[in-house]
């Protein structure tokens, strides 16, 4: 084997690693917004129906706007591991041609 070679499967490695990173910090818990019993039975809202409505409409919008952020996050994440591996991947097949 040539010096090259060994350096490029050394690069590999080390993005298969980045991937591999990336992969697993994408698995970890994400904060996010969740209701409350002061937020979903807040006692200026209760005096109308409407009011109360519209302020639980409002409540959860902000939950789930919460939740796709966080799947936003991690979308970034494992895109970040893909484009690692498939990075690992050309360097290895450049490296044993």
């Amino acid at each position: 084997m040539q010096h090259a070679q060994v350096v490029l499967i050394v690069i590999a490695a080390s993005l298969m690693l980045l991937a591999a990173a990336a992969a697993i910090v994408s698995m970890s818990l994400q904060k996010t917004e969740w209701f409350s019993q002061n937020e979903w039975l807040k006692a200026d809202c209760l005096s109308s129906y409407d009011a109360i409505r519209r302020y639980h409409v409002l409540t959860m919008w902000g939950v789930v706007r919460s939740h796709h952020c966080a799947y936003r996050r991690k979308l970034i994440k494992i895109y970040a591991a893909q484009f690692f591996l498939i990075g690992a991947g050309i360097v290895l097949f450049i490296a044993l041609l």
